[in-house]
């Protein structure tokens, strides 16, 4: 009895410890910082990735959402604006 109130609690502590890492990327071009990219992934396998990005008039922003599943993708959104 007191092995499975440990294996338990110990599985209880194990999932609310585990948090999102986050990492970021600064861009650069020609030794300038031209944009950043953030990428966060959470625990239940949901992502996001956002890029922005500007190299003189032109801008870029990108944003990737979606969930693994193991390591198979079983869901995805992107979104992007850039010049015409």
């Amino acid at each position: 009895m007191r092995f499975q109130v440990f294996a338990l609690s110990s599985a209880v502590l194990c999932f609310s410890f585990a948090q999102a890492e986050t990492t970021h990327m600064t861009i650069k071009f020609a030794g300038g910082s031209v944009g950043e990219n953030v990428y966060e992934s959470n625990p239940d396998g949901s992502f996001s990735s956002k890029t922005k990005l500007a190299i003189g008039t032109v801008k870029i922003d990108s944003e990737l959402v979606g969930k693994f599943d193991g390591k198979r993708l079983v869901q995805f959104v992107a979104n992007n604006t850039s010049p015409t």
